[in-house]
């Protein structure tokens, strides 16, 4: 199976969604996928790296509103057997539904509003395109009943609930 990431950010890149999105890339590979990761933080037009996985960075501009002019041309280009995109508050979600690049899997990552003066003027114009992306998705995901709860109130499709994993071995050696 041909397996399409994309998402904002990728480790390096720390937070949230890049580790969730390492960690997913790493446990396809492990199942037996071919996993291409596209995302931003490239220095050059594009760079590509080789491993268990490939990683496509592109050249973005913009810090809060990061985007490339390059991912629509190049996400029309490939030919994943399904596209899984992450966080419905990036560019990369609208990309992917710009690009027609069906079936894609959402993971909304979504909080009902932006977390700055900027992005909270911006955001009632964009849940317009933000609920055509959900609603073109083939599957939407949500990290918690909270989240999938405010999905389906602001465009009305219920996401399954996928919650965030911790890694157990990470705290074998807390005491109890």
């Amino acid at each position: 199976m041909r397996l399409l990431l994309v998402s904002r950010g990728f480790p390096p890149r720390i937070g949230g969604v890049e580790t969730l999105c390492r960690q997913l890339a790493e446990g396809f590979v492990h199942r037996g996928a071919d996993v291409l990761v596209v995302t931003f933080g490239g220095a050059e037009r594009f760079s590509v790296e080789d491993g268990p996985y490939r990683v496509l960075r592109l050249r973005s501009r913009g810090g809060q509103f990061e985007w490339s002019a390059r991912i629509v041309p190049l996400l029309r280009r490939l030919a994943p057997d399904v596209c899984h995109v992450h966080n419905l508050h990036s560019s990369v979600a609208a990309s992917v539904w710009a690009a027609r690049r069906f079936p894609y899997v959402l993971t909304t990552h979504y909080h009902g509003r932006g977390h700055t003066l900027a992005a909270r003027l911006v955001h009632p114009v964009y849940r317009t395109v933000a609920a055509r992306v959900v609603r073109a998705a083939t599957a939407v995901t949500a990290v918690s009943p909270d989240e999938a709860d405010l999905v389906r109130a602001h465009f009305g499709v219920t996401p399954e609930v996928i919650p965030n994993g911790v890694e157990p071995a990470v705290f074998a050696s807390v005491p109890a």
